[in-house]
């Protein structure tokens, strides 16, 4: 049937099917493929181009490649056994058969060249950080317009049929047309730095290799852990709202950075200078930037010279490229502009670290070639509250990333699983929830070792006659606690007087540990515990607070040990910190029949 013949319907479904790329469905046609595909037309065109203007040589042989193309026949007879879906789909089609664009095998190694080509030219080209700028700055301006103007772009107001320079003159208002019209401030701002080539600098560079870890990490500890922090920040930042979100709060920060450092330096004309800087800039022009992870496998169909058609396996596995340069080469920016790049690179650093529990090691910095936040602005913000002593070593000093909670690092007992297998995976991830990030190697040592003395309390209190006992009063349980603590050689500061008020139980110089009684029956027993125990917290900067609670048993019901522990934030606004609670009951009767457990 020739085109003429087409029904109106049917040709509408190509012309869509050809824009689209479409290889199967209503329209689709081998040809597609030159619109969309590994081999589509401009694939082969902007390689080829920009290499050449770049001045990078790939080595890339379009006429070879052009030459070894071929439309294969595809049946399913003449495909490799392992092709299961291509040969559903021939066993589906007309006659047992479809077309599809392919390759000789003669053409393998034009094709790898290709592949080898395209990835270099994103290692050294598409990924640099000028580039990165650029579009970021392009992408925000695009942004801020329409959010200022309270609507989308229309498909004919984006292409006006002028140039991309005329474009930034109409944003920057140096130009007027009939059919765009703009009024955002930000957007104007943004459109002349990229006229004038005054792009945004680099004040924080994170990656995953970036990461800093404990010391005594082996190589695979490490990669691990980098490779897990890693999935988290990408995780989160996978969209445009994310990253324009976290720029927000980054100036936010930065602004709430400037007034403390003025209030403390008031004559210091350089921290004067920054914060008139800052409020001129706006939020606009602080972006965090995250280029996109290009892993794709090879869908290539190849006809191999016995006839058969296959995907074709290469030495070089551009999937498995992709997935190590995301470790490894994959680099995020916090661009703003340069004179207020010190303030923005500190806050991006502390909100990394609050938002991720992530610290760049100090080979990050290196990728900034900016001037650093002078060592003296650290006190002032620790003063106001905005970090603590222990976030500004990790920042500074130490440089090593927080360790998320895992299941392992609880110490649940063996027995205390049996009755419920997943409690150790629910309190972890619970805690993870709270406690972005985790905690230092230093803490997690102790917490280790905390949870693991007061499991063995909980087993004690359970074991012996304290549940069908009485309890006489809070001093009493924490005599028993802390005796039973001290066993498992934890050590142990109690009654120390902190923020105006006497502290309970500080366990080994990390975990802070609440007290509560009742002699009624009461589950909610100490529901304040955890935000009074964090007014100490933040003094001693702890982020676990523990709140070990007696109160009477409900009559009728004896209480289950595995159903004691739970977890919870420890207010609402504070994502570093977490309260795992211990609900110790007293005085319970054992059911008709049934003896108290003898210790």
């Amino acid at each position: 049937m020739s085109e003429i013949q087409l029904s109106a319907s049917k040709l509408e479904e190509r012309i869509v099917a050809a824009i689209v790329g479409a290889v199967e469905g209503p329209g689709a046609s081998y040809l597609s493929a030159l619109v969309s595909s590994q081999l589509d037309a401009d694939r082969m065109d902007y390689l080829a181009r920009d290499a050449h203007h770049a001045g990078l040589e790939i080595g890339f042989d379009t006429q070879r490649l052009l030459a070894k193309l071929e439309i294969l026949r595809v049946r399913e007879e003449n495909l490799h056994p392992t092709e299961r879906e291509l040969r559903d789909r021939a066993i589906k089609s007309d006659e047992g058969t479809f077309l599809q664009l392919g390759i000789a095998a003669s053409g393998f190694g034009s094709f790898e060249q290709m592949l080898i080509g395209r990835t270099f030219l994103y290692d050294r080209l598409y990924h640099h950080h000028k580039v990165r700028a650029a579009e970021a700055m392009a992408q925000r301006l695009m942004l801020v317009a329409e959010r200022d103007r309270g609507k989308r772009f229309t498909f004919k107001e984006i292409f006006l049929g002028v140039g991309d320079e005329t474009m930034l003159r109409i944003f920057s208002r140096e130009v007027q047309h009939a059919e765009l019209e703009t009024k955002s401030e930000a957007a104007a701002s943004l459109a002349a730095r990229i006229l004038e080539r005054d792009l945004l600098h680099r004040a924080y560079a994170f990656r995953g290799r970036f990461i800093a870890t404990p010391n005594g990490y082996d190589a695979k500890e490490m990669t691990a852990t980098q490779n897990e922090s890693w999935l988290r920040v990408v995780k989160t930042l996978e969209t445009l709202e994310s990253r324009y979100a976290l720029g927000n709060e980054i100036y936010d920060l930065a602004s709430n950075f400037c007034e403390v450092l003025s209030a403390a330096s008031p004559h210091d004309r350089e921290l004067s200078r920054i914060k008139a800087a800052l409020a001129e800039v706006g939020p606009e022009h602080v972006i965090v930037d995250l280029p996109e992870s290009k892993t794709e496998g090879i869908r290539l169909l190849a006809r191999y010279p016995n006839g058969a058609l296959r995907v074709p396996e290469f030495s070089f596995n551009p999937q498995k490229w992709a997935e190590a340069y995301d470790l490894q080469k994959r680099t995020g920016y916090v661009f703003c502009p340069k004179s207020v790049a010190p303030i923005i690179g500190m806050a991006a650093k502390t909100v990394f670290l609050k938002k991720f529990g992530v610290v760049m090691a100090q080979e990050a910095d290196g990728y900034i070639k900016a001037d650093p936040a002078p060592d003296d602005w650290t006190a002032p913000v620790i003063g106001a509250g905005i970090i603590d002593q222990r976030a500004a070593d990790l920042l500074k000093a130490k440089r090593h990333s927080l360790m998320p909670v895992r299941e392992e690092d609880l110490g649940v007992p063996d027995d205390w699983l049996k009755t419920d297998p997943d409690l150790a995976t629910k309190l972890s991830l619970q805690i993870q929830d709270c406690l972005h990030g985790g905690l230092t190697s230093e803490d997690m040592e102790a917490f280790r070792k905390v949870m693991s003395g007061l499991f063995s309390f909980a087993d004690e209190w359970f074991m012996g006659d304290y549940v069908t006992s009485d309890l006489a009063s809070e001093r009493e349980l924490q005599t028993r606690m802390a005796r039973s603590l001290r066993s498992s050689k934890i050590s142990l500061d109690e009654g120390t007087e902190v923020s105006g008020g006497e502290l309970d139980l500080f366990a080994e110089d990390a975990i802070l540990i609440e007290n509560k009684f009742s002699s009624k029956p009461k589950k909610t027993i100490g529901d304040a515990a955890g935000v009074q125990g964090r007014r100490y917290a933040i003094s001693l900067s702890s982020q676990v607070v523990v709140v070990v609670a007696g109160s009477k048993a409900a009559a009728g019901a004896f209480p289950d040990k595995a159903n004691c522990v739970s977890v919870c934030r420890v207010a609402g606004n504070d994502l570093n910190r977490v309260e795992i609670r211990f609900d110790l009951p007293f005085g319970a009767v054992p059911p008709s029949g049934e003896k108290a457990p003898k210790r």
